[in-house]
């Protein structure tokens, strides 16, 4: 046995066969030429990463931008009447 789980199986093999198939692809796509495939295969790695970078920055960007306060109740409604409620401070 190989390790893996039964049940993940059918999900390998399939996965195994699009993986088959998409290289396929890319080296037909490059002439046939398996070492031209790599290289372009690799190229949009780091083009991919770059990308991912960016968009990284962007978001820490954003994110420093926006009040903690703000950003801590993100998505999220106040119960039914919590509104009317007025928070008063404890009296000492």
């Amino acid at each position: 046995m190989n390790g893996r789980p039964a049940g993940l199986e059918p999900f390998l093999s399939q996965e195994a066969e699009i993986v088959q198939r998409d290289a396929d692809q890319a080296i037909a796509t490059c002439g046939g030429d398996a070492r031209v495939a790599v290289q372009a295969l690799v190229a949009m790695v780091d083009h991919l990463k770059a990308e991912l970078a960016e968009r990284d920055d962007a978001i820490a960007a954003l994110t420093a931008s926006v009040s903690r306060g703000y950003a801590r109740g993100f998505g999220e409604r106040p119960p039914p009447g919590a509104r009317d409620k007025v928070l008063r401070k404890p009296v000492e």
